[in-house]
């Protein structure tokens, strides 16, 4: 039993106008390059950045608990200490 299966052939023409309504379609939700268009972009950017950023902190977070690095601590900050002087994993 042969593992490719022969397929029936597309017609070119057929082809080139699948092809070109594509190629108009594409065109038309095509972003300009407006202020606003650009504001958006950098500001999907911006969060995708800092999505990168968090998991990255987080990661590396889980690993030094992982490892016994970090202690934990059940009783609550002084009011001295700020949450992240706590390292509580």
């Amino acid at each position: 039993m042969p593992l490719i299966n022969k397929t029936s052939q597309v017609n070119p023409t057929q082809l080139l106008t699948i092809a070109q309504e594509l190629k108009q379609s594409l065109q038309a939700i095509q972003p300009d390059n407006s202020k606003t268009s650009q504001t958006i972009t950098f500001a999907l950017v911006a969060i995708a950045m800092m999505g990168v950023f968090v998991y990255h902190y987080i990661k590396s977070h889980e690993e030094l608990c992982s490892q016994g690095v970090l202690i934990n601590s059940a009783k609550s900050p002084e009011p001295s200490q700020s949450l992240t002087q706590n390292n509580l994993c």
